[in-house]
């Protein structure tokens, strides 16, 4: 009788440490679970902190006329670009300076197009 108690005993111990390390194993699962989403929200924010990284040294910055003539010459054509509170004779200088410049874009656009399609000749 006492190897089927010892037996009893043993398959009860295996049966409680069974459980016990399945307890364990799932238990460390989830906080795997918690773990992994946490890095990847802190490396996602990392991430787009490096891509911001080159526009930073923008913010606050003076920005010189010409620097602004120069954007909206070479990107008038891809951003709708709009110029406010000016007035008086500086208001229709800019004005005009921005329509000159306009006019140079197209006529260089122009002429782009008409040296590819020579190109492609």
């Amino acid at each position: 009788m006492s190897d089927s108690v010892n037996s009893g005993f043993l398959t009860g111990f295996n049966l409680v440490l069974t459980c016990a390390l399945v307890s364990i194993a799932m238990v460390l699962l989830s906080n795997g679970k918690v773990l992994t989403a946490s890095v990847s929200t802190k490396i996602s924010a990392v991430n787009a902190n490096i891509q911001d990284d080159g526009l930073i040294q923008y913010d606050g910055a003076t920005v010189k006329g010409s620097d602004v003539v120069n954007c909206i010459k070479r990107y008038s054509s891809k951003l709708d670009i709009t110029v406010n509170k000016l007035c008086g004779s500086k208001a229709e200088t800019a004005t005009k300076e921005l329509n000159e410049a306009l006019e140079k874009i197209k006529s260089l656009e122009k002429e782009i197009i008409k040296l590819q399609t020579e190109l492609e000749k």
